[in-house]
């Protein structure tokens, strides 16, 4: 029997907690399931409130790929959120510096996203409030992201399981 690699909690942060950091999430868990692996995902935002919901243009890029944010609720981004994870993985530039600015206690795991999955320091555009194909190259741009995290997971569990 082989044992599974530990648990990497990753931490979507993006402003309303309605687009880019709950379509990450749900990416990220949906890929995690169809592969196997045992990784973890929440989202935050950074001015999220409970009110906010996703728009439906982001759930029709989601829905496209066959991955569902059905009962999303926006959350505020706070400490124990941050303690949770391994690696907190941020939708900009701007959202980087305001949760080094609220939690200095967590300044090593705060990352820009696309700077993490080696594709370039840029930021996810924020699609809100725009057509639905700002929708869909967000959600493009973000599954190309999970995709890295997803194959790094399953590189270090074929490196974990061939020791065995």
């Amino acid at each position: 029997m082989t044992a599974a690699p530990p648990a990497r909690r990753y931490l979507f942060v993006c402003t309303g907690n309605v687009c880019r950091s709950p379509a990450a999430e749900s990416l990220l868990q949906d890929g995690a399931r169809r592969r196997g692996l045992a990784l973890e995902a929440r989202s935050r935002g950074t001015a999220a409130e409970l009110h906010y919901r996703m728009p439906d243009a982001t759930r029709r890029a989601l829905s496209a790929r066959g991955v569902s944010c059905d009962g999303h609720v926006a959350r505020l981004v706070d400490a124990p959120s941050m303690a949770w994870a391994d690696a907190v993985l941020v939708m900009t530039r701007a959202h980087r510096e305001q949760l080094l600015e609220k939690f200095p206690q967590f300044s090593a795991k705060i990352f820009l996203l696309m700077e993490h999955c080696g594709l370039g320091g840029g930021d996810v555009a924020d699609p809100m409030g725009r057509p639905d194909a700002a929708h869909q190259a967000a959600v493009m741009r973000l599954e190309t992201a999970v995709a890295v995290l997803l194959d790094r997971a399953e590189n270090a569990k074929k490196t974990i399981d061939a020791k065995k």
